[in-house]
């Protein structure tokens, strides 16, 4: 099974290590599933670190390393499709395009605009604890 994880709850993953993207990460770590990324997806999850209010938390070095790791084990897609489905935020687009791109089966996210698609095809956009109901 492949995934593909929106910057909130990469992000959320991090900084609480008890919640719920924390247990998804832990389980890609047990390699339970694929994690999907691309240049574009990975340069968003470095954007968010840097916020002012997240970075206090990480140092540069960490969110270097934590980065590096992502690119190392997860598996890296470059889509060739282009969605133009999110009117209100076009970014959220591209975690569209990766899934679709990558044959991923959900889209995990905390973001109202992804979730209000539901679905997109065969791939369901679901948040972190809707994911872990579905996948244990």
């Amino acid at each position: 099974m492949r995934i593909v994880i929106d910057s909130n709850v990469f992000v959320s993953a991090l900084l609480s290590p008890q919640g719920k993207p924390a247990v998804i990460i832990q389980r890609w770590h047990e390699q339970v599933f694929d994690l999907l990324v691309s240049p574009a997806i990975l340069s968003e999850y470095r954007k968010v670190l840097q916020y002012k209010h997240i970075k206090r938390y990480l140092s540069e070095k960490e969110i270097d390393e934590i980065l590096k790791d992502l690119s190392i084990f997860a598996v890296e897609i470059k889509p060739k499709i282009k969605i133009n489905l999110i009117k209100d935020d076009p970014e959220d687009n591209k975690f569209l395009e990766y899934a679709v791109g990558g044959k991923a089966r959900f889209i995990v996210s905390g973001d109202n605009h992804l979730l209000a698609i539901k679905e997109y095809g065969q791939i369901l956009i679901v948040t972190p604890a809707t994911f872990l109901s579905k996948t244990q």
